[in-house]
């Protein structure tokens, strides 16, 4: 199977065995045969409910271009290998809620441009190396119910585009260092009811167009408009500001009574 480009393991929620072909199957795991698919550019494992681990062979996947790991209900961590994925530009983690770390070695995925990490119950810390990719474009953070708080290292991000911030229920802060993100140009936070203001520094970001503010009651009263003089608390580069309800609902501006205003 050296020649295999993408693999797809999908709603296998009893995995116990593959064909011999393949190297048999500890039950519950996945084998180190994966190892083999050397050309593989992209690898999908979802709903595999009964999945607690993943093997280290992972890493070796050195033509890896997009890693999926969604709705796996049983998985404990991720493979610190994966920091060896030197092609890898997309990588999707979420709803795997059992998983509570992820790999320490970020930066050593110099080709990364999206990551989208969340649904994970007991997560209380992201890694400080998660700022220093510095290929990074997009980054979605989501649905982490105990992070508390958001590595300072993320002001790092020089070549962020678009941040996506939601459904972190204990979040209280957002990083001062956020002010630094130089390329940042959307920016949207939903579902974190205890924020309550953006960092002073965000207004030195230049590049920011378009600001987000989604089913955060006091982060929306800090900046509504009716109280607040936007020009001297948020960016002068913004072209949007959209507050509502919904973020998927944003263009319902007469149902969600959203503020749409053009700077």
């Amino acid at each position: 199977m050296t020649a295999l480009e993408s693999l797809e393991i999908s709603k296998c929620n009893g995995l116990t065995e593959l064909p011999e072909s393949m190297r048999s199957l500890t039950s519950c795991m996945l084998p180190e045969w994966l190892q083999e698919l050397q050309s593989s550019q992209k690898l999908s494992i979802t709903y595999c409910h009964s999945l607690t681990s993943l093997p280290q062979s992972m890493g070796q996947l050195l033509s890896l271009q997009q890693m999926i790991i969604d709705s796996c209900g049983s998985l404990s961590s991720i493979p610190q290998s994966v920091d060896q994925l030197c092609s890898l530009q997309e990588m999707i983690i979420e709803r795997c809620p059992t998983v509570n770390s992820l790999p320490r070695s970020f930066d050593r995925l110099c080709s990364l441009q999206k990551l989208t990490i969340g649904g994970y119950r007991s997560m209380e810390s992201l890694p400080q190396s998660l700022g220093h990719i510095i290929s990074l474009k997009r980054l979605l953070i989501g649905w982490c119910t105990k992070l508390r708080l958001l590595p300072e290292s993320l002001g790092e991000l020089r070549s962020l585009h678009i941040l996506e911030i939601t459904g972190l229920d204990a979040l209280t802060c957002l990083p001062q260092s956020m002010g630094r993100l130089s390329s940042l140009e959307e920016l949207s936070i939903s579902y974190c009811p205890l924020l309550t203001s953006l960092p002073e520094q965000i207004r030195g970001l230049t590049a920011l167009q378009q600001l987000g503010i989604y089913n955060c009651p006091d982060l929306k009263r800090r900046y509504d408009r009716n109280k607040v003089d936007w020009g001297t608390s948020l960016p002068t580069s913004l072209v949007y500001i959209l507050m509502g309800i919904d973020a998927s609902l944003a263009s319902e501006e007469e149902v969600l009574g959203i503020h749409r205003a053009k700077l």
